[in-house]
């Protein structure tokens, strides 16, 4: 509902992205010191038995034939789809939805982009970090990140969602700018 909305996504939001990037303690770990490859094929093996899991536990939300209506005859229901196109002019009519969208593709951009291929390698190239360290730094993002969920998500909720974003935008800009000036692994954290 629009009064728990923010809090309701920001916790939605915050254990997708943390999930992603808490993997950079074990991958770090395991990159230093089994080898290289050592974290893919986790993250493989790991797929596999979530995806067993998920293919035994999780019930299916879709039925599987359609309803019958109650004279046994099967259910019609009221041709309510639009098409692609249709779709795409409704969602950009509405105001500020295209400006948002655009902030989002920068933000994760830069996470995925940034943070997982660019900083990395930074930190490894020129300030000579070890993986594992590296896989500490990222991890601690997350965490970090985890932990500010419920709190933003209950600013959104109080102060609205403009009054959240431009700030948190700035200050993530702010902080990928930072990465440049690191110059050992107190400054990389």
């Amino acid at each position: 509902s629009p009064h728990n909305r923010g809090r309701v996504m920001a916790i939605y939001t915050g254990v997708f992205l943390s999930a992603v990037g808490v993997g950079s303690f074990p991958g770090g770990w395991l990159a230093s010191n089994v080898g290289l490859a050592s974290p893919f094929i986790a993250n493989a093996a790991l797929a596999g038995v979530v995806a067993l899991l998920a293919f035994l536990f999780v019930p299916e939300t879709r039925p599987a034939v359609q309803a019958l209506s109650t004279n046994g005859a099967r259910a019609v229901e009221p041709e309510t789809k639009q098409t692609f196109s249709g779709q795409i002019r409704l969602l950009t009519a509405i105001p500020g939805f295209p400006l948002i969208c655009l902030v989002s593709f920068s933000s994760f951009f830069a996470r995925t982009g940034g943070l997982f291929n660019v900083v990395p390698l930074l930190a490894e190239e020129d300030i000579g970090l070890e993986p594992s360290q590296i896989g500490v730094g990222i991890g601690l993002i997350s965490i970090v990140s985890l932990v500010l969920v419920y709190p933003s998500g209950a600013l959104v909720d109080r102060f609205g969602r403009k009054g959240v974003i431009i700030p948190s935008t700035l200050f993530s800009a702010a902080s990928m700018v930072s990465f440049a000036f690191a110059d050992s692994f107190a400054t990389f954290l």
